[in-house]
């Protein structure tokens, strides 16, 4: 687990890509421990030109992402990002994210503390759980 400004953030991980695809998505669990309210504003990482906070959204039985300018947790709230829920999603990869790799990944928060993190590359058949950061079972 890694902890600062009041957010602890555990198991971040991502599919592995194909070679023809060059966009992705970042999963993890975000819990506020601190007094006050926090946001993640931003997240940057160097393996993609760009990097946005995502959410689901249905609309008239249509589900669709959208960008959303913030993640906000309360305090005591945690946020399981996963597939078909809240995620990172990840644009303009130069080179596939491959299983078993582990990328780095920066949040920041709404008071200017930046969160540096690994993101590990999960291959097919394989499932996030471990209670430590970025590593899976």
């Amino acid at each position: 687990m890694l902890q600062a400004g009041g957010l602890q953030v555990e198991n971040a991980w991502s599919r592995a890509m194909p070679p023809n695809i060059n966009t992705g998505a970042v999963y993890l669990r975000l819990c506020n421990a601190g007094a006050l309210p926090r946001a993640v504003i931003r997240m940057t990482t160097p393996v993609a030109a760009r990097a946005e906070l995502h959410q689901h959204v249905e609309r008239a039985g249509v589900l669709s992402m959208q960008e959303v300018a913030e993640l906000r947790l309360e305090p005591g709230e945690c946020r399981q990002l996963r597939p078909g829920g809240d995620h990172l999603m990840l644009f303009g990869i130069g080179r596939p994210l491959q299983a078993g790799g582990s990328y780095p990944l920066t949040l920041e928060l709404d008071d200017g503390t930046l969160l540096h993190l690994d993101f590990r590359v999960l291959g097919p058949g394989q499932r996030p759980g471990s209670n430590r950061q970025s590593e899976p079972d």
